[in-house]
């Protein structure tokens, strides 16, 4: 009797062991299988974070005169065989703000070759060098992010289409020295409300204001092409 009571209470007890060991491992399990959950939540916020877009807010145009000149590896560029300098094709950096270097490679940037920052671009203000010459045709067009540009002071030329449907440019700044605005070259700009065009301007081929809205200003000399080509756009002009 006293031999089965010993093997029943040491089966009791093994029994109770058991139970208190699985319990301890569904604990830990359980834990274990939390902190996984907490961790990889972590990560995805940590992600999200890293891959939040540049800002969104509009810039000033002090904001693009005060920028520093941006870093040669955010752009793609070429050998201009016409010029002898460098052409800009693309731009690949995040920044809203673009500002083109004088040199790359120990050569003058001379040239915004078509399309570089066209369609799919996302800066909101660019300044250009003073050694760039030419903005080429549809350099900006369709670029719906664009609001600021401004030139530096050796442009003699802006291409055809070169802002065609740059919805959000308002402000647009074109330097003296400049000597021909080709066709449709601010053509759905609709947000801008007046340019001056310098005296230096001699040739504005065809409609470079077609499609604008109704209270754009054309300011300019008196008398002069810019005068001749707002009335024949059908746009208002003011002298200056």
């Amino acid at each position: 009797m006293k031999k089965t009571l010993v093997c029943i209470l040491v089966l009791c007890l093994m029994l109770s062991v058991t139970a208190c060991g699985k319990g301890g491992t569904d604990a830990t399990e359980k834990n274990e299988s939390e902190a996984a959950v907490s961790s990889q939540n972590e990560s995805a916020e940590t992600s999200s974070e890293t891959e939040k877009p540049a800002s969104t807010g509009s810039v000033t145009l002090e904001d693009v005169m005060d920028h520093p000149v941006t870093p040669v590896e955010d752009f793609e560029y070429e050998e201009d065989e016409e010029t002898g300098g460098i052409g800009i094709t693309n731009y690949k950096g995040n920044d809203d703000i673009v500002v083109i270097p004088d040199t790359i490679d120990g050569k003058p940037v001379t040239l915004v070759e078509k399309y570089s920052f066209d369609l799919g671009s996302t800066i909101k203000g660019i300044r250009l060098s003073d050694n760039v010459k030419v903005v080429d045709e549809g350099a900006f067009g369709l670029n719906d992010s664009v609001e600021i540009v401004v030139f530096g002071a050796g442009v003699t030329k802006v291409g055809a289409s070169a802002f065609q449907d740059c919805v959000k440019l308002h402000t647009m700044i074109l330097n003296d020295g400049l000597t021909t605005i080709d066709n449709l070259a601010f053509s759905g700009c609709e947000a801008l409300k007046e340019l001056e065009i310098p005296d230096s301007v001699t040739e504005m081929i065809n409609s470079p204001f077609f499609g604008l809205d109704d209270d754009f200003t054309v300011i300019g000399k008196a008398g002069s092409i810019a005068e001749e080509t707002a009335a024949s756009n059908q746009v208002s002009f003011r002298a200056k």
